[in-house]
């Protein structure tokens, strides 16, 4: 399934460059425009944004997702002409396909949401079940037990990513404050346990936050550091002396970084196609991550630095950023689809063949989307069958990419 980051009022869809805002929105909207509200619920997804583009885990991601969806229509090709759903990665015939994707899974950790009492005990745990699948790794988790019950709460990237993006938004863009929420508060909580002189600190807690995101496995790299931190009792002024400082210990982290971006040019020409009505959504984020690339490397601190400034300055670095990087694909309540420079609507489309192959849906992901912008030629087998459009003379987005890879003629066999 998809991996959705939410909020109350907005979620970023990781790894498909996706912010959705459950507000309105016109064609040249400002910042400066929104609410105290609305502006900390942009705030909060903008961060999951630059978390995809400028960390390991991040690229990685946008990585596996561009990997899976390469092997699905590559299994689909193979078919004469109904395609069987679900697609199961353990029966394709592809090595290491099924164990991928449950790896990914496994460093995601847990997401529901969770208002709890308290926490028992924070655990670095080998993870049985994974290790079964992946017999030649040791593979730990973090695991948070709370409320006195058994089944833990596990602590992984998404809830770092939650946890880094609500301390930036609460504590510098008046965002809501939360208390003992899962995963919202999930990095303060590890750290009351295991690290207790940095609950306050809530400057620092995103600082390491973000350093553990160019880990593979983020949980135990957090967990990593705040034990490093309580056992040379070492002190931070700011999130540029934990950048400073701990740079020098984690050399090997901006190694993966490197590999992991080197890979990222080739997953995007899958994805948007060169030559295509793809190629600007191909050139807007090779800029976007070869930017975030170059920023990473000069700064450990690139997003936590918000937490140094005072709330104007801080917004100031804000808007800095998004003249910077620019808007992924922005959606408002009414499925209108804001973008600067190209037709960012596109780049909605491999979500929606991620869904065809992986989701229970029925109803295409683009439906409501190309129903709002008034697309030509939008009908009923837009909703339930998108991939017979790509038998029309007029091809739909989601049309394009199907008959782009040869799929034309071929139908997914859902009941």
């Amino acid at each position: 399934m998809l991996n959705i980051l939410r909020k109350d009022y907005g979620e970023y869809v990781k790894g498909f460059f996706k912010i959705s805002l459950d507000i309105e929105l016109e064609e040249g909207f400002s910042i400066n425009q929104m609410t105290t509200e609305e502006l900390a619920t942009f705030v909060h997804e903008y961060i999951h944004f630059l978390q995809n583009i400028t960390t390991t885990y991040g690229a990685a991601y946008f990585n596996d997702n561009s990997s899976f969806i390469q092997l699905f229509v590559s299994e689909a090709y193979k078919c004469k002409k109904k395609i069987p759903f679900p697609f199961l990665e353990e029966k394709c015939g592809i090595e290491n396909a099924y164990e991928e994707m449950e790896l990914r899974s496994f460093y995601l950790g847990d997401s529901e949401h969770k208002k709890i009492h308290h926490i028992n005990e924070v655990r670095v745990e080998n993870d049985e079940i994974m290790e079964s699948i992946i017999t030649n790794e040791n593979l730990e988790l973090v695991n948070i037990y709370y409320d006195d019950k058994k089944t833990p709460y596990t602590f992984g990237a998404t809830c770092i990513e939650e946890s880094m993006a609500y301390l930036i938004e609460s504590e510098k863009f008046s965002g809501i404050c939360r208390t003992n929420e899962l995963p919202y508060n999930s990095c303060e909580l590890v750290c009351k346990s295991l690290c207790p002189k940095l609950v306050e600190r809530k400057d620092i807690i995103v600082a390491l936050a973000e350093i553990s995101l160019m880990h593979f496995n983020c949980g135990v790299m957090f967990v990593e550091l705040l034990k490093m931190i309580k056992r040379e009792n070492i002190n931070f002024k700011s999130t540029n002396e934990v950048a400073v400082s701990l740079k020098k210990y984690i050399p090997h982290l901006f190694e993966d970084y490197k590999q992991v971006f080197c890979e990222t040019a080739e997953r995007i020409d899958f994805l948007y196609p060169q030559n295509t009505p793809f190629e600007n959504i191909n050139d807007w984020l090779k800029r976007v991550l070869n930017k975030g690339y170059t920023y990473r490397n000069q700064y450990c601190n690139l997003i936590a630095r918000m937490m140094d400034l005072i709330k104007e300055r801080c917004k100031e670095y804000f808007v800095f950023l998004t003249n910077e990087f620019g808007f992924p694909a922005l959606c408002d309540r009414n499925n209108n689809i804001f973008s600067i420079g190209c037709d960012m609507g596109l780049a909605l489309v491999p979500i929606a063949i991620f869904n065809e192959f992986k989701s229970s849906e029925t109803q295409c992901y683009l439906y409501e989307y190309c129903k709002a912008g008034e697309l030509p030629n939008v009908n009923e087998n837009c909703i339930f069958a998108p991939w017979l459009q790509s038998e029309k003379n007029t091809l739909c987005p989601f049309a394009m990419f199907w008959y782009h890879y040869s799929l034309s003629g071929k139908i997914m066999e859902k009941n």
